[in-house]
């Protein structure tokens, strides 16, 4: 969509919100047909109180904001790709590396001196054989599985307005798109990519349009040949044009499914959910390199309900029962008896006569609280919090018989009472009954800590890998994942483990008054192994100024690998074997660092940091410290550039390591 443009010290800024607010409000009676449940409903009216992701054109999930080269590049020095920091101490991850960030996202918009850069990143990534994808607002990496950076593109436009390169340049994209995801298909071993792309006359474009991309690798590597199609998203719905926005993405053994919330052009609410179903086509279709056939439907009309949101339709895996296609999952249902629901249509026959039925599936009580504006998350450094998103469905697999998914949720009561919390559940099919469900509090990583934006990917044997954010009051914002075994107790998790903590507080809104994060994160499962990848965002040292503004928050992306024996690790880890001091990271840096020691008992720590003729120039820990993993951040604001060293002592353990400060 072309954005508005603004002026200022010769530069030129142009603000493109592509992500509305829908709210939460009270409920109304569906039919009496059907059980008397209620659905939460979005409504203009309380617009200042629970705010969902669905784009600001009218909706939710992307600002962009373009800049000429009037801005403070990003303080790191070391080049792409750059090698991977140390994995914290008693981290159990097999293999670990960083990718994507705020900045290699602008450098592949660049054009001339000018950059495009974006927030949210909409972090997900996807694993095959021999490779791993990642995609986020507005770009498409693959890497192999030791950390080699393959290819990094841009999804649309780069900031001039030029398609050439871009990843989608067969569909001739007309701007950035917005909302990327991608998956693996395990059925026909084809990696999948869609993202969304909308002009609004309202926002100064010639027309009103709006489109789904979407690409399949044409084999298992998603180096070599990609088939694209794009699908026309707008729809005349109640009396007016509307454009599609916030994706869902599965797929099973006939179809590719792609769901989206519909809003009005030039600012207009939220109208209706639609189902695109994409045929495969393997021989002479769409997988085949030839044309696509899709279908598009109202699921919820033709289950009985009224229009109510976000549907997220179930990643399919094994082998589906005959005529099944997905389930479509959507949350926010409630009794007014205290009482909290899932909504699941269940789709048939999708590639013949697709046919819709819904069932409420309990949750066994109130595990949300939705009467209250949903929380934001505090961050250490910085008294603005963090946008941690509302209690929509995010995530839904199906594997034998079992539909597992994630949202997060406002817990009325508990430790966990009044924080953003992940939440999962496991549902028995064709019964369509709760078997299990449980949250992710976070409270093992720090006193008050919130969790948000949770995905999860199921493996052959029932275990199941959960990836989510989390951030407190003395945490920056950060990467983490846990597990649960097929055996393990009802309810629970093993405890939380870090992907990537964060390294800095997080400040970057655009002009606009949420601090956005997520909206989401990716697990997916090895086909080559059956491990498991987790792929999320976390914040990293502060830089990049991009004026007026003065705000300098960063994202950076993670992927991580680990089985099921690691999730068994967890749980058998205690405390660190022995007392170590770690390096800092990032090293070198500027305008901040994080020391990391473990301690093996409790004790008096003294860690501080000298210059190099051995003056001390600053005392970080001077206190006692119980028995585990530590981290403290240092922002030198005072020190000219050089190398540092710093010293750990505890008992009779003495260790230094040095760093070096650029400024």
């Amino acid at each position: 969509m072309k954005p508005k443009w603004l002026s200022f010290n010769g530069a030129v800024v142009s603000l493109l919100a592509v992500h509305a607010s829908l709210l939460l409000t009270s409920s109304s009676a569906i039919s009496q047909s059907e059980t008397p449940v209620r659905q939460s409903h979005y409504s203009e009216q309380l617009r200042t109180m629970l705010t969902v992701e669905i784009p600001a054109i009218s909706g939710g999930a992307m600002a962009q904001l373009k800049t000429s080269s009037f801005f403070e590049s990003r303080s790191e020095t070391t080049p792409y790709p750059r090698l991977d920091p140390p994995i914290e101490s008693g981290e159990v991850l097999l293999t670990s590396f960083e990718s994507i960030d705020f900045d290699r996202d602008a450098e592949n918009h660049l054009s001339g001196g000018a950059r495009s850069f974006h927030i949210p990143p909409d972090p997900i990534g996807a694993a095959g054989p021999s490779h791993v994808v990642c995609v986020v607002n507005t770009s498409i990496e693959i890497y192999n599985k030791t950390g080699t950076l393959i290819s990094s593109k841009r999804l649309g436009t780069n900031a001039g307005g030029s398609i050439v390169g871009s990843f989608f340049q067969p569909l001739t994209p007309v701007n950035n798109t917005f909302d990327p995801k991608v998956i693996y298909d395990q059925y026909e071993n084809r990696f999948l990519v869609v993202t969304l792309e909308v002009t609004d006359v309202a926002n100064g474009d010639p027309a009103n349009t709006s489109r789904i991309l979407v690409a399949v690798s044409a084999t298992d590597d998603p180096t070599g040949t990609w088939f694209f199609h794009s699908i026309n998203s707008k729809i005349f719905i109640d009396g007016a044009d509307r454009w599609a926005d916030y994706p869902g993405f599965a797929v099973d053994d006939k179809a590719v499914y792609i769901t989206n919330n519909m809003f009005g052009f030039g600012g207009g609410a939220f109208a209706a959910s639609r189902l695109w179903i994409v045929h495969k086509g393997v021989v002479g279709g769409f997988y085949g390199g030839g044309s696509a056939t899709v279908t598009v439907h109202d699921p919820l009309t033709s289950a009985g309900l009224a229009q109510t949101g976000p549907l997220q339709p179930a990643h399919m895996k094994g082998t589906p029962p005959t005529g099944l296609g997905t389930y479509l999952v959507s949350s926010g249902w409630a009794d007014g008896a205290g009482n909290d629901f899932l909504s699941v249509v269940v789709l048939t026959n999708p590639v013949t006569t697709p046919s819709f039925g819904n069932t409420f599936v309990a949750l066994g009580g109130d595990i949300h609280n939705g009467l209250a504006a949903f929380p934001n998350a505090p961050q250490m450094g910085s008294a603005t919090q963090i946008h941690a998103g509302d209690s929509r469905c995010l995530d839904t697999e199906w594997l034998g018989g079992n539909l597992w998914g994630t949202m997060s949720v406002n817990p009325p009561t508990g430790p966990d009472a009044g924080q953003a919390t992940a939440f999962w559940f496991k549902i028995t099919t064709p019964a369509l009954s709760l078997l299990d469900k449980g949250t992710i509090g976070g409270e093992d990583i720090a006193t008050g800590t919130h969790t948000f934006y949770p995905s999860l990917a199921i493996d052959a044997s029932g275990n199941v890998g959960f990836g989510f954010a989390a951030s407190g009051s003395s945490i920056f914002p950060g990467a983490y994942w846990t597990g649960r075994l097929a055996a393990d107790p009802a309810g629970t998790v093993r405890a939380s483990r870090v992907l990537r903590a964060g390294v800095d507080f997080y400040v970057r809104r655009f002009g606009g008054a949420r601090n956005r994060w997520g909206d989401y994160s990716g697990m997916s499962i090895d086909p080559a192994n059956g491990s498991f990848w987790v792929f999320n965002e976390f914040a990293m040292a502060r830089g990049t100024i991009i004026p007026p503004s003065g705000e300098d928050g960063r994202w950076r992306t993670a992927f991580g690998n680990f089985t099921a024996a690691e999730i068994t690790s967890v749980v058998e880890e205690t405390l660190p074997e022995k007392t170590a001091l770690l390096q800092n990271y990032p090293n070198p840096f500027n305008p901040s660092t994080t020391i990391g020691y473990d301690l093996a008992r409790d004790g008096f720590v003294s860690l501080k940091v000298f210059n190099v003729i051995g003056e001390e120039v600053a005392s970080l820990v001077n206190e006692e410290k119980p028995a585990g993993e530590h981290a403290i951040m240092w922002i030198p604001q005072s020190l000219a550039s050089g190398v540092y060293f710093y010293r750990l002592q505890s008992g009779s353990f003495v260790e230094s390591r040095k760093l070096l400060l650029l400024k």
